[in-house]
């Protein structure tokens, strides 16, 4: 009888011990994130959760959507790339994870169209505008240049590896600056300053629209433009990704630019993706000043600009006798505006501040105002919220569309060179 009871026990055990695998081996599938989700107009990721067991597979139901992670075994974890919505209308998906004996789970995507009246919608720190198109009738790497979004950086990850895109943290300075006689000559020399080998005439550059005061005078004058920029941040395609091969413009662009391509005439084209793309954008403060002094004075343009930080901006504590002897000459005809972009509560004050300065013909009040705008740029830890595009790289968006539709390539050149940017 005790055998018996016994042997009754172990197969209690035994049977006991085989629910329990059997319990561990098939988790009820249940999704960790919610079933219906909805995104804004930006570019952004997002990150779908789900408890299972065994070996599951992700798709998605449309292109304007990138997965990170499309398989894998036990407990889920999908991320996702949203590319922005640039199809002028709300879009909806579905993501479906296929789980062993064919159960599913589901869920609704949807990503409504932009509602901003038609201002800027890339979120510029995270992206840095890389693989965006441009138009370059605004201005030199300026976002209101920014137009849609043409390489997916989710599907570049996945074709070409994880360092298809980098990003840099360093800091450095630019000075450009020009003169002329007259203010279409100046637009000329900017122009030719800051398009470098693009060789594009920017005649509708943001600095007309800006300095428009000083623009339209008719006195002889010199005219003279200087940006000073500070960079703390560099974002840039690798070396190892070729952006004109036919792989990677076929499968790395985003669905919306492909149907462009496809479906567009040139000029709806060029005002949905612009004239050119980024392929280098670098990020941080930038100091603009247009100014107009006599064409009697004959001091070079840095010694200009020098005598201007001096007098007006203050950078330095002191003049020199060149600064005060260049300042006499210059102050009797100068009329001039200054903007500063970047640098969050520093820049809006600096900003007002320079205004009141500007207009008066005199320095700041408070001769450390440059000095805390500048420091918001020392490194590379400046808030993303203050931050602002400052210069970039870029080659013609003709030279991705060729390789989808060499005839339609011709149509974009010939309407870009010959027609918009000449106007």
């Amino acid at each position: 009888m005790k055998l018996i009871r016994l042997g009754f026990y172990i197969l209690l055990l035994l049977l006991t011990g085989a629910c329990n695998d059997s319990v561990e081996k098939n988790v009820c599938p249940v999704l960790e994130s919610a079933s219906k989700v909805t995104y804004d107009a930006r570019c952004q990721t997002d990150t779908v959760r789900f408890a299972a067991s065994g070996h599951w597979k992700a798709t998605v139901s449309d292109g304007w959507i990138t997965l990170l992670r499309a398989e894998g075994d036990g407990d889920g974890v999908v991320p996702l790339y949203i590319q922005q919505n640039d199809a002028g209308r709300t879009r909806q998906a579905t993501l479906t994870i296929q789980l062993e004996g064919e159960q599913q789970l589901a869920v609704s995507l949807t990503q409504y169209m932009p509602d901003t009246n038609g201002s800027i919608i890339v979120d510029l720190p995270r992206t840095f505008g890389l693989g965006w198109g441009y138009d370059y009738s605004i201005d030199h790497a300026d976002v209101d240049g920014l137009r849609g979004q043409v390489f997916d950086a989710a599907a570049l990850h996945n074709d070409c590896g994880e360092d298809a895109v980098m990003v840099d943290h360093s800091t450095s300075t630019q000075l450009y600056f020009a003169r002329a006689e007259t203010s279409q000559k100046l637009q000329s020399e900017i122009s030719g300053k800051l398009t470098g080998s693009v060789n594009l005439l920017v005649a509708g550059a943001k600095v007309s629209v800006e300095y428009k005061n000083q623009i339209e005078e008719q006195k002889d004058c010199l005219y003279v433009w200087c940006r000073d920029f500070r960079t703390v941040k560099c974002s840039y395609f690798s070396n190892d990704v070729d952006l004109l091969s036919e792989d990677v413009v076929q499968w790395c662009t985003t669905q919306e630019f492909r149907n462009s391509v496809k479906k567009d005439n040139a000029e709806e084209f060029v005002r949905k993706y612009g004239t050119h793309l980024i392929t280098t954008s670098y990020l941080g403060g930038k100091l603009d000043y247009y100014f107009t002094v006599s064409q009697d004075v004959k001091t070079t343009t840095e010694q200009l600009i020098t005598t201007i930080n001096v007098k007006i901006l203050w950078f330095k504590k002191t003049s020199t006798t060149v600064d005060e002897k260049v300042w006499s000459e210059v102050k009797k005809d100068f009329e001039g505006q200054f903007h500063a972009s970047g640098g969050g509560e520093y820049g809006k004050r600096f900003n007002e501040e320079l205004e009141k300065a500007v207009a008066n013909g005199e320095p700041l009040d408070d001769p450390n105002l440059a000095d805390e705008w500048y420091a918001c740029f020392e490194n590379s830890y400046t808030p993303d919220e203050d931050l602002v595009m400052v210069d970039f790289y870029v080659i013609p968006i003709w030279e991705i569309v060729e390789v989808l539709n060499p005839s339609k390539a011709r149509a974009i050149e010939d309407y870009i060179t010959n027609e918009y940017l000449k106007k």
